[in-house]
């Protein structure tokens, strides 16, 4: 299948919860790495049990067993 990179192909990323110790890399398809990027909306992808930091409320968008994408819904 030519789309399979796309969509199935986990790929690593570094976790955007924006701790400066933080060295978590998350495993990614471009297709959700591509939607929670471009969405328009200002969404972060952090690693489970992390939590988004510079933003004074974060509300989580969607989740599953290897990340979570949280909308900043105000910066700090």
């Amino acid at each position: 299948m030519a789309e399979d990179w796309y969509t199935e192909k986990l790929r690593k990323r570094a976790c955007e919860c924006g701790a400066l110790d933080c060295r978590t890399e998350i495993e990614i398809t471009m297709e959700e790495e591509d939607a929670a990027d471009h969405s328009g909306r200002n969404l972060w992808i952090v690693a489970p049990g992390h939590e988004l930091r510079g933003a004074s409320e974060a509300v989580v968008v969607s989740s599953n067993e290897r990340f979570l994408v949280v909308e900043a819904v105000e910066d700090l």
